[in-house]
């Protein structure tokens, strides 16, 4: 998968979850509506970065299960330090 694109979707996740919740702090209208947008956008981050982890062939399948588990539980933590440390190898 193209690294471009697990970058764009890794950072619009990031972006739109907190600018939701921003918005729902200060009590706006249009919080749902960027919660909901989030919400969706973190579903195609799971799945293009599942994917990415399960086609690889230079991670062992013990590595695998470690960073599915890593991006369902602790999705923007695991997405980033994948991003950073198989920078050159994606």
């Amino acid at each position: 998968m193209n690294r471009l694109l697990l970058k764009t979707v890794f950072v619009s996740f990031l972006l739109l979850t907190a600018l939701g919740a921003y918005l729902k702090i200060i009590h706006s209208e249009l919080a749902d509506d960027f919660l909901i947008i989030g919400l969706i956008t973190s579903l195609v981050f799971l799945f293009c970065f599942i994917s990415n982890v399960i086609k690889a062939r230079h991670i062992t399948p013990n590595e695998k299960f470690m960073w599915v588990v890593g991006f369902v539980f602790m999705g923007w933590l695991a997405g980033g330090l994948y991003l950073i440390k198989h920078h050159k190898v994606i």
